[in-house]
């Protein structure tokens, strides 16, 4: 029994502190590629904890011409089934959240009527500001 219990903690161990986060990074911008969509990041700080997960990324830039300065996801076990994200960018600060059960998700930009932006017919007007909601 102790000989299980230490394997599970070093294997625990490896996956939350000796895992290359950049493996997960690089496959997370291919899978991306794949489906057109193009990311490029200057600095991605990915930090996996067993019941918090952060991703901080400073300096991207989203389909080749969406400026993101700094953009921050979050998952907590304490409710595994929302993904919460909040950033900034040349448009304002935005702040969404994906239901992963219900395979849907919004983003919300709260001071911004994105006039300049070629997204803007994405986005409806609502009482928190623009919103876009999506399904995948």
């Amino acid at each position: 029994m102790k000989k299980i219990v230490l394997f599970v903690l070093l294997i625990l161990f490896w996956v939350v502190i000796l895992f290359p986060k950049v493996l997960l990074w690089n496959y997370f911008v291919i899978e991306m590629h794949k489906k057109d969509i193009s990311i490029e990041a200057k600095e991605v700080d990915i930090k996996l904890w067993l019941a918090y997960n952060k991703i901080h990324i400073q300096d991207a830039m989203l389909l080749k011409s969406f400026k993101v300065d700094t953009f921050d996801v979050t998952y907590s076990i304490l409710d595994p089934l929302h993904v919460e994200f909040v950033g900034g960018s040349e448009y304002g600060d935005f702040r969404g959240q994906v239901a992963l059960l219900d395979k849907n998700g919004s983003v919300i930009f709260e001071k911004s009527d994105l006039k300049k932006a070629m997204f803007r017919s994405y986005f409806k007007k609502s009482k928190d500001g623009m919103k876009y909601e999506f399904a995948y």
